[in-house]
């Protein structure tokens, strides 16, 4: 039998170093107009996005802004992720704007701003992402940026892989004809 050594670590879940903001806008363009004069004394910063493209185009937009931003999400190779990974924890780039993908391993202890652009798709989701900030206890903040249509979008991610009333129809008449 293979003997294995668990350690527990046991610790509480508040985080009096982080400061949570909520803020709500119009519409996208008014979270970038938000944005960008913020990142200019924001620290190393994490911005959540909902989707590949969204990361995409957002990260451009820092960077023609004139901020070294780094992308990461799910359909990155594992080179390309451990580079920015790496580039992220030495400092060469101060900012990611990334799906959540990004975040299970990174230990980077002076993490200060991490903004969610679009809400997270579960508390535990959030808790985890807001959980990078600040692991060295100086001061950091966690912040939400929403606008309306934010709700439409969670709803798509949330609901994607059900099956509609439709698809289950075609189902069952599928199961019923295959039957025969």
């Amino acid at each position: 039998m293979l003997a294995v050594q668990f350690n527990v670590i046991k610790t509480t879940m508040n985080r009096p170093n982080i400061s949570f903001k909520h803020l709500n806008f119009h519409d996208d363009e008014d979270k970038i107009e938000w944005l960008l004069p913020f990142l200019q004394q924001s620290g190393p910063t994490i911005i959540y996005v909902s989707s590949k493209k969204m990361c995409l185009n957002l990260a451009q937009l820092i960077y023609d802004s004139g901020f070294l931003t780094g992308i990461y999400h799910g359909d990155m190779n594992y080179q390309e992720r451990h580079t920015v990974q790496q580039q992220f924890l030495n400092n060469d780039i101060p900012i990611i704007v990334a799906t959540s993908a990004f975040g299970m391993g990174i230990n980077k202890k002076d993490i200060r701003t991490i903004i969610h652009f679009h809400l997270s798709t579960s508390p535990s989701n959030y808790i985890q992402e807001i959980g990078r900030a600040g692991r060295d206890g100086e001061l950091s903040q966690a912040i939400s940026l929403f606008q309306p249509d934010d709700k439409y979008i969670l709803e798509t991610l949330l609901f994607a892989d059900m099956i509609t009333e439709e698809d289950g129809t075609k189902f069952r008449n599928r199961r019923i004809f295959s039957s025969r």
